[in-house]
C-alpha cells in the first residue's frame, strides 16, 4: 500500500498517478500534467508550473482569447479587466523552506515583504497551497495582505478575528459557482436530499464525472440538463485530507454567481473568472471580517467527488449530514 508520507520521489508518483483519476483531482492533473514531473512535492516543481502559465496566459492574451467567458455583472461578480495582465501575474516564488536562512519573520510576512512563498520538500500539504496559488492569485494574494495588516495593527497574538476567518477559509474553502441561487438556499438550510439527490443532475462535477460532453448536455433527447453549480476547492487542506477521505470531512462554502455560459469554459478560463469574481466579492462585502459564520458543505456529498456517493443511503448519516439548527 502506498504512504501519504512518501519517502521518495517513486513512491509519490505512485500515489499522484492513481489519485489523479479521481475528482476532484483530475482537472489538476489536466491542468498541470503531475504525473510528469519526477520531484514532484518541491518548490521547483510549483516554479516550473507558474512559469508556464504565465507563457500561455501571456500567448492567449496576445491572441485575445481572452473575451470569452466575461464574468456576468450581477451581486456576486462583475466583469474581468480583459485589459489586465495575464493571470498569473503574481510577484510570489516558491522556494524550499530547507534552503531559505532563519528568518524571526512569520510565515505570512515573509510572502508579503520577500514575494517568497516558504515551501517545504514531500510535503503535499504545500505543493497543494501552491497550486491554489496558481489558480487563484488574486485572492490568495489578497488574504496575505489581509494577514499582514493585522499583524502589523495587533501583533501576532492573540489572533484578530479577521485572521481566524481568513485562515479558515484558506483551509478549508470551497468556490460553488451557481447559477440557480435556489441551491445555495438549499445548502444555507441543511436541505442536503434535495440539493445532492433531487438536484444531482444539476452539478457539473457530476456530469463530468460520467463522462456527458456539453453536446450530449445541451442534446433535447437527453435527460440530462446544463449545470447550474460547481464546485472548486479553494483550501488546500481539503486537498490534502480528500488523498485519505474519511466520513466528517467538511469544508467552508462561498458563491459565486454566474450565468449558464460560466459552465461552456474550459477549467483554465473558469479558474480565471472566479478568481476575480472572489476578489471582488470578499473585499466588497467583507465577508472574512465580520461575526457571519461560513456555511458548511460535507465534502464527500459533493456528486462526483466521492464514490460511496452514488448511493442515496450515504446521505442518510445524521451525524455527517446534519440537520439545520432550529432557529
Amino acid at each position: 500500500m502506498t504512504t501519504l508520507n512518501p519517502t521518495s520521489p517513486s513512491e509519490c508518483q505512485e500515489l499522484w498517478t492513481g489519485i489523479a483519476k479521481r475528482p476532484p483531482f483530475t482537472e489538476l492533473e489536466q491542468r498541470y500534467s503531475l504525473t510528469k514531473f519526477e520531484h514532484l512535492l518541491h518548490a521547483d516543481t510549483l516554479n516550473t508550473l507558474k512559469n508556464r502559465l504565465i507563457t500561455t496566459e501571456k500567448g492567449s492574451t496576445q491572441r485575445g482569447h481572452t473575451q470569452r467567458g466575461q464574468a456576468p455583472q450581477n451581486d456576486f461578480s462583475q466583469s474581468l479587466n480583459h485589459g489586465q495582465a495575464c493571470q498569473i501575474d503574481f510577484k510570489q516564488s516558491f522556494k524550499c523552506q530547507n534552503s531559505m536562512s532563519d528568518s524571526e519573520d512569520y510565515y505570512e510576512t515573509i510572502i508579503f515583504k520577500d514575494k517568497i512563498i516558504p515551501t517545504r520538500p514531500n510535503s503535499w500539504h504545500d505543493l497543494f497551497n501552491g497550486l491554489i496559488w496558481l489558480n487563484f492569485p488574486k485572492t490568495k494574494t489578497l488574504l496575505n495582505e489581509w494577514h499582514v495588516e493585522d499583524i502589523q495593527s495587533h501583533g501576532l497574538t492573540p489572533r484578530t478575528h479577521r485572521r481566524n476567518q481568513i485562515t479558515l477559509f484558506d483551509e478549508c474553502g470551497v468556490i460553488l459557482a451557481v447559477s440557480d441561487p435556489q441551491i445555495c438556499e438549499n445548502l444555507s438550510n441543511h436541505q442536503w436530499k434535495k440539493v445532492f439527490i433531487e438536484d444531482r443532475h444539476k452539478w457539473a462535477n457530476y456530469n463530468s464525472y460520467l463522462h456527458h460532453d456539453l453536446e450530449r448536455l445541451n442534446n433535447q433527447d437527453s435527460h440530462v440538463k446544463m449545470p447550474a453549480a460547481k464546485a472548486f476547492v479553494f483550501g488546500h487542506a481539503n486537498y490534502e485530507m480528500l488523498l485519505n477521505p474519511f466520513i466528517g470531512l467538511t469544508g467552508k462554502w462561498l458563491a459565486i454567481r454566474v450565468d449558464n455560459s460560466f459552465f461552456e469554459e474550459n477549467y483554465d478560463r473558469q479558474l480565471t473568472i472566479l478568481d476575480s469574481a472572489i476578489y471582488e466579492l470578499l473585499n466588497r462585502k467583507h465577508l472574512l471580517s465580520n461575526s457571519r459564520k461560513l456555511s458548511p458543505i460535507p465534502l464527500l456529498g459533493i456528486p462526483g467527488w466521492h464514490l460511496a456517493n452514488e448511493n442515496e443511503d450515504f446521505y442518510m448519516n445524521q451525524d455527517y449530514f446534519r440537520p439545520a439548527r432550529s432557529k
